[in-house]
């Protein structure tokens, strides 16, 4: 007996000894960068923080100690993370490496393989079809639906000020985004900001918590087992919610279309065709099935919505952090708002507001990760990265970089104006993303958030009452909050 038990452990110990070597083996060509330690198949799973506030600050840590750039495994799969412009301009600039990461697949359930996922020959031509929607003689058109839910969220915010309590900001800001992008993109008013429950913004976030949590962990990988588990069941949950959410969007626009195409008289009497159309057009002349007008749909859904509130929210944080920045900004909107004209035309005075947004961007960028994996090896510095390797362009490391910012978490919008700014290396910021994968969008998000905080500062002081280290930062796809963004609106 305790020959048979000897000869098991010498078996287990010779297997051991294989796959650990042969790991070694698997793992030395990326071995010039550092990292945290790792285990054969599981990598460095067990090295990462659970909970994502921590995690978010773990992988900031690793920036500063490893020079903001450093490997890390995730199961069997290597993964760059790098904080460095050298890296992001390498990846973003070549039109070869436009392959989204595979770890975008804990998406496909709900997004697809819309624009912000697909690649190759599908990518370029959505991309292609969709782009003339997001002109910016179109945007002007939508300036006014910005204003009208700009007003709903102030009437709103009046009402939590008059309470003198602290709110979550996050939470109005993305029910008015929802509203405008329903109603610009879709063509479907939802008036969800007076509605009492917002199941689909809710659903959206608990999808994307729930998308980094599986990513980080390879044993949750497999479909059949993660829906025996209780995050994967109530991500399923989420998921029927988003997706009859979307369908319900689909299915009003394309009653829109039919009324008026027929000359029958309905609410929406000056028909005017938008994003949605445009797919529908496709369907109608077979060149997209109804999955594909959904994912795009979803896609747009998500990325017009969360990511400009996510924006704005971080913002409203920042002001209410920094008195003299909103008195200054306070003081540019009195003057505007004298000039006599539309809100457009006021808006376009307001080159310190936008120095404000920039600034506000580059210390919260809402997509804190940019993803590729390499189809070819690659050279980037001094260093060939091999083909298959996952690349994590950290944008929030990246931002706070002291190699291209001087005091990077000092909040200074006046670094915007200045030449040193204007002479910096491109890809030191890209709150957008850059090359032929940026942000389809960013026209369209830029222009909303200016109207809207035009509206905001105009009525209200703020004062943010939450310590830069009580805020629990994580970046579950987009970079929010976990603990909100407590904030007191007073009138002005």
């Amino acid at each position: 007996m305790i020959e048979i038990i000897a000869n098991v452990f010498i078996l287990v110990l010779c297997l051991y000894g294989i796959i650990h070597l042969a790991w070694r083996v698997y793992t030395s060509k990326l071995k010039f960068l550092p990292g945290p330690s790792d285990l054969p198949i599981i990598g460095s799973v067990l090295e990462m923080e659970r909970e994502p506030h921590k995690l978010f600050r773990q992988l900031q840590e690793y920036q500063k100690q490893f020079n903001y750039v450093f490997k890390v495994w995730l199961g069997y799969v290597p993964v760059v993370v790098s904080g460095n412009a050298e890296y992001a301009e390498a990846i973003l600039s070549c039109k070869d490496l436009i392959k989204k990461s595979t770890f975008y697949w804990t998406s496909f359930g709900w997004l697809g393989t819309g624009l912000l996922t697909s690649d190759g020959s599908k990518w370029k031509n959505r991309r292609r079809l969709i782009s003339p929607t997001f002109h910016f003689n179109i945007l002007n058109d939508f300036v006014s639906i910005f204003v009208k839910h700009a007003e709903s969220l102030v009437e709103a915010l009046k009402l939590k000020s008059d309470a003198d309590k602290a709110i979550d900001v996050q939470v109005p800001i993305s029910l008015a985004t929802l509203n405008v992008i329903c109603e610009t993109a879709m063509g479907v008013k939802i008036d969800i900001q007076q509605s009492t429950s917002a199941q689909y913004v809710k659903s959206v976030h608990s999808m994307t918590q729930h998308f980094q949590t599986r990513q980080k962990y390879p044993w949750l990988w497999p479909d059949f087992i993660y829906k025996l588990t209780s995050a994967g069941q109530e991500y399923y949950k989420d998921l029927k919610i988003a997706h009859d959410f979307t369908i319900d969007v689909i299915k009003k626009r394309a009653q829109s279309r039919n009324l008026s195409s027929n000359n029958i008289e309905s609410a929406d009497n000056n028909f005017k065709k938008v994003f949605i159309d445009m797919l529908l057009d496709l369907y109608d002349k077979g060149e997209i099935d109804i999955d594909g007008i959904r994912e795009e749909v979803n896609t747009f859904m998500f990325a017009g919505h969360d990511t400009t509130a996510t924006g704005m929210g971080w913002i409203l944080y920042l002001l209410g952090r920094h008195p003299e920045v909103q008195k200054k900004l306070h003081a540019e909107i009195d003057r505007a708002d004298l000039i006599p004209g539309i809100v457009l035309d006021k808006v376009r005075e307001l080159k310190y507001l936008e120095y404000v947004i920039k600034e506000g961007l580059r210390l919260h960028p809402p997509i804190p990760l940019i993803a590729r994996v390499l189809e070819k090896d690659t050279a980037i510095g001094k260093h060939v990265i091999p083909s298959g390797t996952e690349i994590a362009l950290d944008v929030y490391a990246l931002h706070l970089n002291p190699e291209y910012w001087d005091e990077p978490k000092t909040f200074n919008p006046d670094r915007f104006g200045q030449e040193k700014f204007l002479k910096r290396n491109p890809y030191s910021y890209i709150p957008f993303s850059a090359g032929s994968r940026n942000c389809i969008g960013q026209k369209f998000a830029m222009l909303e958030e200016k109207v809207f905080l035009f509206h905001i500062m105009k009525n209200f002081r703020l004062t943010s009452i939450q310590a830069e280290n009580e805020v629990a930062e994580c970046c579950e796809i987009i970079h929010k909050s976990n603990n909100g963004l407590m904030i007191k609106f007073s009138s002005r």
